[in-house]
């Protein structure tokens, strides 16, 4: 079983209602740069969406659709852009996977991330917000390191990129978290 070349699939569902809420100091007539945020969306208690300009737009709102339940591809509002376009915006936009984003500036943490893991706090300290790498052979222990940080920092959101057999693994761990 493969996955053939061209096909696209959506991540989301395009059916669901999503709750949009327009950020309130936008009026028709503002000018929006690139990012600006347009409203949230919340999809679950501790995660909101920021809805925002791509990163590829900017212009005059023209309109900011009320507070209400649409779909991914419902218009939830216009901008009319530097070449005199009308441009629908939606609660998403594509973004080619190798094109970093864009940013105004990087914000530097100094909050340690507290990893329950005397060893690695005091010898490997790690920051919020920050990256770190396990290296090791085989058998070595990498998959319980990740799984104790994975299950004991004192963080919100843990992102985890692995692959093969111990990429199951840890998402298993994952799904039974409290």
């Amino acid at each position: 079983d493969h996955i053939p070349r061209g096909v696209v699939l959506p991540a989301l569902n395009r059916e669901k209602r999503w709750h949009f809420i327009p950020e309130p100091q936008l009026k028709s007539g503002s000018d929006l740069a690139a990012g600006a945020r347009l409203g949230s969306v919340r999809e679950t208690a501790s995660i909101e969406h920021r809805i925002q300009l791509p990163p590829d737009r900017s212009g005059k709102l023209l309109e900011l659709a009320p507070a209400g339940d649409y779909r991914l591809d419902d218009p939830i509002g216009r901008i009319r852009g530097a070449d005199g376009q009308s441009h629908k915006l939606k609660l998403y936009h594509r973004w080619p996977v190798r094109n970093p984003r864009p940013y105004r500036r990087r914000d530097n943490s100094i909050v340690p991330l507290i990893t329950g893991q005397r060893i690695m706090d005091t010898f490997f300290p790690l920051i919020k917000g920050g990256k770190a790498a396990v290296p090791g052979p085989f058998g070595a222990g990498k998959t319980v390191v990740q799984h104790q940080i994975a299950r004991w920092s004192n963080a919100d959101i843990v992102i985890f990129v692995g692959c093969g057999e111990r990429g199951n693994e840890l998402a298993d761990v994952l799904e039974t978290f409290p």
